[in-house]
């Protein structure tokens, strides 16, 4: 669940809420703070080439100051960006922000494994 979810988070039952209130600002605002030394990575994860990463740090920046909707976040990234898909812009993000928080990623990951595991006991 998202974390500013009002339901009790409960790991016995399933549930877990994940970080921050909104997952896709926790995301996006771990690479804007980041941008700097993320631009290129980024830029080459949304499978552009490592010369736009000054263009992708304009529109991380311009996204986060004109962003009215965390669900838009990763949406207007694409479409500033060359109308790149919503999954590619999405993933590249996620993808950072799980290197960069091994250990929450490692502690949501082994959450989804014991549910697996268990429910298909």
């Amino acid at each position: 669940m998202d974390g500013d979810s009002d339901k009790e988070e409960s790991a016995d039952r399933g549930i877990i809420k994940l970080p921050g209130d909104a997952p896709e600002t926790e995301v996006f605002n771990y690479v804007r703070r980041k941008i700097d030394e993320l631009s290129m990575r980024l830029a080459v994860a949304m499978h552009l080439s490592p010369d736009k990463e000054g263009m992708v740090k304009e529109i991380v920046q311009e996204v986060s100051m004109n962003n009215r909707d965390h669900h838009l976040l990763f949406s207007q990234v694409g479409a500033k960006a060359g109308l790149i898909p919503y999954a590619i812009v999405s993933s590249a993000f996620v993808s950072i922000w799980l290197d960069g928080n091994r250990e929450q990623a490692s502690a949501i990951t082994e959450f989804i494994v014991r549910n697996l595991d268990a429910a298909g006991s």
